[in-house]
């Protein structure tokens, strides 16, 4: 977390960072939060599309986002065939 990020923006973080793992369908594991003054970046990976698409969703019907950023990469967990 930035060391200057203003006392709202690590409300917001934190805030955000409970919803989304209380989120049952978004695997959180990877992902990284950055707040800057209202602006959300979410950053890192996720398995499926469908949760980048419900991560931003809920990032951006959260109070006091101003504006969203989603950087979330689609990793695909590999499967090994035998």
């Amino acid at each position: 977390m930035n060391p200057h990020m203003q006392p709202w923006d690590i409300q917001m973080n934190e805030e955000i960072s409970r919803l989304l793992r209380a989120h049952g369908e978004i695997d959180t594991t990877n992902i990284q939060l950055q707040v800057e003054e209202g602006k959300v970046f979410l950053l890192g990976s996720v398995p499926e599309v469908e949760m980048k698409t419900a991560a931003e969703d809920l990032v951006v019907r959260s109070p006091g986002v101003g504006a969203v950023s989603n950087f979330l990469e689609i990793k695909r967990e590999e499967t090994i065939c035998p």
